[in-house]
This record gives C-alpha cells, structure tokens and sequence, in this order.
C-alpha cells in the first residue's frame, strides 16, 4: 500500500469542473493538484482517498468564491448522473420505492454518508448521516446530496410538494435565503438532524414512469457495484480512514483494533496480508497530512510536527525527510515556487 491508495468514487467531480470551468477557473489545475486529469473523472474510473477529496473540495470553494456551491451543482445534476442507481430511481412503482433503493445503494455512488429512513408521523424521515466526520466540507458535501435528493425525487415524482420540510444541523449560512429558493419547502437550520420530510399520503402513490423489468436490471447492477465495493475496501482503507477521522489525536494499534471490533494480533495479521504494517499506514497518512498542511497552510513547522503526533520536530523533520528527499521547507519552498511559476 502507498499513500494513494484510494477509497472514494470520483463520481460528480466531472460537474464539479465544469462549473468551474463555466465561471472562469481552471479545471485541469483543480484536479491537477491530486494527480488527476478531466477525462479521469469523466470516465468515473477513479477513486480518492478522503484527505485529497477533502483538498478538492476545499479548493472548489476556494476557486469559485462561492461557499454555496454544493447547492449549485447539486441543482445541475440530471438523474442520469446517478448512473444504474439514477435509471433504477426512473423506474420505481412508488416514492417508497425510490427512497428505500436511494438508502439501499447510495455507497455505489459515495461512501461518506448513508441514508437512513424513520417512519413518524404524517410520513416518512429520511436522514442524512456522515459515515466519518466530514470536518470542514460537511456543510458543502450535506448541501450538495440534499439538494441531489431532492431534484431527483422531483423528476421521478414530479408533485410539488413531495418534500415538505428540509432540516440541516448547522447554523443557517448567508446565503440562506438561496436554499428556501431551491428546496421550496420549509427549511430548518440548527436541527438535531439533517433530515427530508415526505408525507405519508404520497409515499404508496403510483409512479408513471415504473418499468418492473428495467429495475429488475438497473437493481442487479447496483448489487454488483455493491459486492464489488465490499469487496474493495480493505482493511488498511478502514485504518487510514480511522486514523484520518482522528489525527488530531492519532490513535495507536490497539485503539485502532478496537475500533474495527478485532484484537490487535488480528488486526496485525490483516494488514500483513495486504503487504503493509499499521506503522507504515501511521506514515502514509501522516505524510498525506504534512503535504496538505505545506501546500495550503503557513502552519509553523514546529506547530505541524506536533499536530502530526510527533513529540519532536527534529523527528518530523527526519520522517518528513525520508517520504519526499526534502525537508519540510524545502518542500513547502519548491509548491510556492511552483504556484508563483503558474500564477507568472
């Protein structure tokens, strides 16, 4: 295993460029700081791990100036976007049908949050629910799939008032009179949940649209992606992705260990039959953190190297040294002159 050993589909980053590109920002030197090119997010054939999926997004932000643009794209998404799982929404009998494959097979189209379905009263809840902390692109990444799931229930539905009430756990954003224009229901901030609310008399209403024989098609190839995704995801992807959530206090083997519900024997054994030690995943994820610390941050040397779980700086320096042939300044000095070299 490397340091780029990769987790997440780079499903939506293509409409992520796009609009970029629309409003005037390069593209290809968006997706060029994590070694990928435009026709590898049109092929859908790329995966990231989360620290550079959270560096694109940050720096989608960044580049357009627009904190809001997880509401615009989610806005732009056709229900072909979603792939087998957007042809099988097209063809479910029933708004239950649509939500329960949507909660099904939503890991084919991003691993970092799930849908979960509540039955309360007057209808149906469905929560949005990270799978690991999305830190500071939660706010985006939860506006974006609220958006997605809304627009797509509007296109398979088609009624108005589908959705009657939006909720989001965060504090209401200056652009918030925008969402009360693209969700048009009741929007709620600074909710115990971000959460949709559909009502109980249109979740067993007929859809138009239901084809029994194409769903039966589209829901075997999501199953596939499914097993396929299950079968990907490694142990050594679920300790970076641990070690990722919590490296401002970056556990060791046995918490680790814990974590994932095995002894740390166990966990040993796993990670030597991927041909690799939690030690060296501890330094991938470590020198992944560094580089985005270096690249997009002027944090003290001394204050990263502290941050990074070393009690030394003169140790950081030695291992920081040892991944990249450069000490930390000069890895820092050579991505300005570079940068310097571009913006020239």
């Amino acid at each position: 295993m490397t340091d780029t050993t990769l987790t997440i589909p780079v499903h939506y980053l293509n409409q992520i460029a796009n609009y970029l590109d629309s409003i005037g920002s390069s593209k290809e030197r968006w997706l060029a700081c994590v070694g990928l090119t435009y026709e590898d997010v049109v092929g859908n054939h790329k995966t990231l791990d989360f620290v550079h999926y959270r560096t694109l997004i940050c720096d989608a932000i960044r580049l357009s100036g627009q904190p809001e643009i997880g509401l615009l794209v989610g806005r732009g998404l056709s229900i072909n976007s979603h792939g087998m799982l957007g042809l099988a929404l097209l063809n479910c009998s029933t708004p239950r049908q649509v939500l329960d494959f949507f909660s099904r097979y939503m890991a084919t189209r991003t691993p970092l949050v799930k849908l979960d379905l509540e039955q309360c009263q007057g209808g149906l809840r469905v929560h949005l629910t990270e799978c690991i902390p999305l830190e500071e692109i939660k706010q985006t990444f939860l506006e974006a799939v609220m958006m997605t799931l809304t627009k797509a229930l509007h296109v398979v539905v088609d009624e108005p008032t589908i959705i009657t009430h939006v909720r989001f756990d965060f504090p209401e954003p200056e652009y918030g009179p925008l969402y009360r224009s693209v969700f048009a229901c009741e929007v709620e901030f600074n909710a115990p949940t971000t959460a949709l609310d559909v009502p109980l008399a249109m979740l067993d209403m007929a859809l138009p649209l239901a084809d029994r024989h194409t769903l039966l098609q589209a829901q075997e190839f999501c199953e596939q992606e499914l097993d396929r995704l299950q079968t990907v995801q490694s142990t050594s992807s679920d300790v970076k992705q641990i070690l990722i959530a919590q490296r401002e206090h970056m556990p060791g083997l046995q918490e680790v260990a814990k974590t994932l519900n095995m002894t740390p024997r166990t966990l040993h054994r796993r990670l030597q039959g991927e041909q690799t030690s939690f030690q060296q995943l501890t330094d991938e994820v470590r020198f992944s953190l560094a580089k985005e610390h270096l690249h997009y941050q002027r944090m003290p040397i001394k204050q990263l190297a502290y941050l990074l779980g070393y009690a030394d700086v003169a140790n950081f320096r030695r291992a920081f040294k040892r991944w990249s042939g450069l000490s930390p300044q000069e890895f820092r000095k050579n991505h300005s002159a570079q940068v310097e070299k571009k913006r020239g």
